[in-house]
């Protein structure tokens, strides 16, 4: 799955480049990664050399020690910690802010978009990825109809709608409740190419969250039901390229948004 996520990092690192310092000011400029997981951003990030210092910080310890195991000389730093509440950061601390599909995991995104704010300086950017809706996201749509025919009810921990927030206006209204200027909302394009269907199905039931939870609540019964019709679908996207190598492509837009601190 991170093959298909690290294609927003040069989109959402481009968007997040720290604004010239005022006169008078320091001109390091320190970028704070969100819900980082393994820490592929945030290593971007450093190697990038627009920021003096990188924070990745992740609600899981566990997924923070192999973040930092990976890291490989980066010099960024890691920490466990709630994006939704930053006490442990200060006020105006970090000339960028970024999260690459995690608000669609968070239950408080508002909370999380505060507290953005508040640690931000002044002309400080914050840019976030989430998944562009179906049928644009081809991997979901084939996903979430095969959901639709088939899934036993489950209780998840509370979140937003999966894609409330590909929603320029949704994100606008957002954004701007907490004290952000002018936001920009874009479509980044992104394509997931597979050797076989079966690596989608890993993806989805080992290398997500809400996904896996609602794929591990079904009966055995019923997830094998859900893994052979999805993948029966997925056969029939692939294609073969020359020399006879099999590709299965899926286009997986993601939806990026950027907003500033006014100065």
């Amino acid at each position: 799955f991170s093959r298909l996520t690290q294609q927003a990092f040069p989109a959402l690192l481009e968007a997040v480049r720290a604004v010239p310092p005022a006169a008078g000011e320091s001109s390091s400029s320190a970028l704070l990664d969100v819900a980082c997981g393994l820490g592929g951003l945030a290593r971007s990030a450093m190697a990038s050399g627009a920021f003096t210092r990188v924070v990745a910080l992740d609600f899981s310890p566990a997924m923070i020690e192999r973040a930092r195991r990976l890291d490989g000389g980066a010099m960024c730093e890691y920490a466990a910690g709630n994006a939704q509440d930053l006490h442990e950061h200060d006020d105006e601390s970090y000339s960028a802010v970024t999260c690459a599909f995690g608000v669609l995991h968070m239950d408080r995104p508002s909370a999380f978009f505060a507290e953005a704010y508040r640690v931000l300086k002044p002309g400080g950017a914050l840019a976030f990825a989430v998944w562009a809706p179906p049928p644009k996201t081809e991997g979901f749509d084939l996903l979430l109809t095969q959901f639709s025919e088939q899934l036993e009810p489950v209780a998840l921990p509370e979140g937003p709608p999966f894609f409330d927030y590909a929603d320029p206006d949704k994100v606008r209204a957002a954004l701007q409740a907490v004290g952000f200027g002018p936001v920009t909302t874009v479509e980044h394009p992104m394509v997931w190419e597979l050797a076989r269907p079966e690596s989608f199905w890993d993806a989805m039931a080992e290398g997500t969250a809400r996904t896996r939870a609602t794929i591990l609540a079904q009966s055995p019964a019923r997830r094998e039901a859900l893994r052979t019709s999805l993948l029966d679908a997925l056969r029939t996207r692939v294609t073969s390229a020359s020399g006879g190598t099999q590709t299965l492509r899926l286009r997986m837009p993601a939806v990026i948004s950027v907003a500033h601190k006014p100065l």
